[in-house]
């Protein structure tokens, strides 16, 4: 049996996309070994050859090698999805960046709520870049739609989550820092961690999937 992202790919194939276009597949390391048991170049039911000229952009925040020595990864998928890979660190490491993507979703939330912000204050901006985020550009951008929700004005007064729910970070390390937020999120959900009302997609603008492989990596259980 295909895994949905197989049928996705065979999809766009059959449709006609996979002539000219790219498809995109995340997270790539999200269904199983086992689910992964066919591979890109099968048939799809017509007895011609397609010449195609596509990209298949697959994209993890796992480690894909180590997933491989685990065998939780297949290797022959591994080696025929490696073929240029692009290593893009946390939004922590790359706090630069912060101010161009809270401006970007700005412009893309102002098209959708018909309002305008015309100014980010110096030190919200500071708190935003401070802010570790476990949740990396999915969490900021749920931290600035909120902020556009309440907004009352042309001035965007966006807070980090860890400011809202005032985690201490003095003298801890990010992962500490990471552990702490997650915690304080999953008490606040109920230690509801999928559906609407979870913890993964309401407040940290994660797969719930992705939570759950950090849960285990941070040691993070719910007590009896």
């Amino acid at each position: 049996m295909l895994s949905s992202h197989h049928n996705d790919v065979r999809h766009a194939v059959r449709t006609g996309f996979g002539a000219h276009g790219a498809a995109y597949i995340e997270p790539s390391s999200a269904t199983p070994a086992a689910a992964k048991g066919c591979p890109f170049t099968a048939p799809v039911g017509s007895p011609r050859t397609l010449k195609v000229d596509a990209r298949l952009i697959a994209a993890t925040n796992r480690d894909l090698r180590q997933a491989v020595r685990d065998g939780t990864f297949r290797e022959d998928l591994y080696y025929r999805l490696n073929v240029f890979p692009v290593a893009i660190p946390p939004l922590r490491e790359r706090v630069e960046d912060i101010p161009l993507l809270v401006w970007a979703f700005l412009k893309q939330f102002e098209k959708t709520m018909g309002r305008r912000i015309e100014r980010v204050p110096v030190r919200a901006m500071e708190r935003l870049k401070r802010y570790p985020w476990p949740g990396n550009v999915r969490e900021l951008r749920n931290v600035i739609e909120r902020a556009m929700i309440t907004a009352s004005g042309p001035v965007l007064h966006a807070e980090p989550p860890q400011s809202e729910e005032g985690i201490p970070t003095t003298g801890l390390t990010l992962e500490q820092v990471e552990r702490q937020h997650i915690l304080a999120v999953l008490e606040e959900t109920g230690w509801r961690v999928r559906g609407a009302q979870g913890a993964a997609e309401r407040l940290l603008g994660l797969k719930p999937t992705t939570l759950e492989s950090r849960m285990q990596r941070l040691g993070i259980s719910r007590r009896a």
